[in-house]
């Protein structure tokens, strides 16, 4: 279910006061917070949102608090996967980034955000300078009609398999899965997990039940 919703409202704030109280005033256990636009700018969600003249404008956006970091590039995870966090946060400046100097501008603190994770400066540029072309591709396919054919591939299903990364180990073992439709995950931690604290530091009540198993 979303939560988050914009509104372009033509009819003035005192009427848009008036809305937002009766809809405060519809079910007391929903409340609703309100952001409005503030000198032609609103963010929402992801994106930064600036009213021009004849149309609006975006680019990324991220809230004050935003720390920077993401999985280091020495943590205990496959390449591939800390490949895709970096090329899915380019994805997002070229596909919300309007214009070029906002891209620019994104494309070089990803660069900075990202070797300051650890990962390597060659290997960001790397992957910087090839998204220029695959961005393009895909800025065009996607006003490209679907075929049936693309459709159904883009609706295959795919098994997952949660396991533990070993490293050599689990690369491996994708290639195998993958001629079953299946792909393997990070592991999930259960929520039945036994803790690694040491009884005096957990709630005795909790401490109590492991020792009673």
């Amino acid at each position: 279910m979303r939560d988050d919703i914009i509104i372009v409202w033509k009819q003035g704030d005192v009427e848009f006061d008036r809305f937002y109280w009766y809809l405060m005033g519809i079910e007391p256990r929903i409340k609703f917070t309100m952001e409005r636009e503030k000198n032609g700018i609103l963010p929402f969600m992801d994106i930064h949102i600036r009213r021009e003249e004849k149309r609006l404008v975006t680019k990324v956006y991220r809230k004050e608090t935003h720390t920077n970091r993401y999985l280091n590039w020495r943590s205990n995870h496959s390449k591939s996967f800390l490949l895709g966090i970096i090329k899915g946060q380019i994805h997002r400046a070229h596909y919300l980034c309007d214009l070029k100097e906002d891209l620019m501008e994104e494309l070089s603190f990803l660069r900075d955000v990202f070797v300051m994770n650890s990962y390597p400066l060659k290997l960001v540029t790397e992957v910087i300078n090839k998204s220029w072309e695959k961005e393009t591709k895909k800025s065009i396919l996607r006003e490209q009609p679907i075929s049936t054919k693309d459709k159904a591939k883009k609706s295959e299903y795919y098994d997952i398999l949660h396991v533990p990364y070993i490293q050599g180990f689990t690369e491996n073992l994708q290639k195998k899965l993958r001629r079953f439709n299946v792909v393997n995950g990070p592991q999930k931690r259960r929520h039945n997990q036994k803790s690694n604290l040491s009884p005096e530091a957990r709630d005795p009540k909790d401490a109590a039940k492991e020792q009673s198993l």
